[in-house]
């Protein structure tokens, strides 16, 4: 078994300084030279006591379409990018490490970045191809979470179970051995996946991380907001969700979202508010309305779950608000929802 151990240690520490992507600009820490305390002339950032490393699985099964229309990779860009741009990087730093292709992990993290912009670019510029290295990805990040030497939450979304050979919980077992003196929180989140990859990804949580089945682009959303509210890295505790064009029923698919919600804000005393967005589809008078319309929708729901109604405060913004393109059905999609907002006391 210690033969074995030294054997992956020494995988590990080579991919670790073999970090790749097409048409991006790749850095990894591991040995390289322009880390910050070796930087002339430039003052020492403060580095939060947690970073955050999103692990994405972009195998070529990740091409398949889902039930919101979109592949399972353009749903996690979509869906990763707008979790990110509530996450506070005065709590964490953010990571990236991405694989695929030929057994490859990529890895884009530049000592942990804090420029969210940058990080989304990124993300959207992941393309799926290949076979699925997850062991590989958890040894690469096993190395980046020790160069930093900071707490670390790890989010691993994959579609498939490993292909490369490699074994995962070996590979989880070397991620703790290396790093003794942190704080580890891993949780995986299978997209559509068989029994089998469930059974694999269930078995390489760790810490406060747990396994949760998404079947598309709505789920996804609402897995990612339990976990970045439940970690406590937001910039405030917030829920989206979305409707139909025209509607302000809540859909199905989020009635947990909302419970999720209700049950956040009673145990935390919190206010509420409740902000109604439309896309841009007629009138402004007409959009106006529907965007509170929508937001009464998400009132009425909360107090039937129990909230108090002199904690929900009201505001419908029509389509002056958008947070994607209205010349597109997706953009228009991500622009038809309700935000909730929770702020403590």
């Amino acid at each position: 078994m210690f033969k074995r151990f030294m054997v992956f240690m020494f995988i590990a520490f080579f991919m670790s300084s073999c970090a790749f992507l097409d048409d991006i600009k790749v850095k990894t820490y591991g040995g390289r030279k322009d880390t910050p305390s070796q930087a002339t002339n430039q003052p020492q950032q403060i580095i939060p006591d947690w970073t955050t490393l999103f692990v994405v699985d972009v195998s070529g099964s990740m091409n398949v379409y889902d039930s919101s229309g979109l592949t399972r990779l353009d749903s996690a860009k979509e869906v990763v990018t707008s979790i990110v741009d509530n996450i506070s990087t005065d709590k964490t730093r953010l990571g990236l490490a991405a694989f695929g292709r030929n057994c490859q992990v990529f890895s884009i993290n530049d000592n942990f970045m804090s420029d969210k912009k940058r990080f989304n670019a990124t993300v959207n510029s992941l393309q799926a191809s290949g076979a699925t290295p997850l062991a590989k990805a958890i040894m690469v990040a096993a190395n980046e979470v020790t160069a930093l030497g900071k707490n670390a939450n790890v989010i691993i979304l994959s579609d498939g179970e490993e292909t490369c050979g490699g074994d995962p919980e070996y590979a989880l077992e070397y991620f703790i051995q290396t790093n003794p003196n942190v704080k580890i929180n891993i949780y995986t989140l299978g997209y559509g996946v068989n029994k089998t990859a469930q059974n694999q990804l269930k078995k390489i949580t760790y810490g406060k991380g747990r396994y949760a089945y998404v079947a598309n682009k709505d789920e996804l959303v609402r897995m990612l907001e339990v976990i970045t509210n439940e970690l406590m890295i937001n910039e405030f505790y917030k829920f989206s969700i979305h409707f139909d064009n025209g509607r302000y029923a809540i859909k199905k698919s989020f009635n947990d979202s909302v419970k999720d919600f209700a049950k956040y804000v009673k145990a935390n005393n919190s206010n509420i508010i409740l902000q109604g967005h439309t896309d841009s589809t007629g009138s402004a008078k007409y959009n106006l309305a529907l965007s509170k319309k929508r937001a009464n929708a998400v009132k009425t729901k909360l107090i039937q779950l129990g909230v108090k109604a002199n904690k929900i405060q009201i505001q419908g913004f029509g389509d002056t608000r958008p947070v994607d393109t209205n010349q597109t059905d997706e953009g228009r999609s991500k622009n038809r929802r309700v935000d909730m907002i929770a702020i403590d006391k």
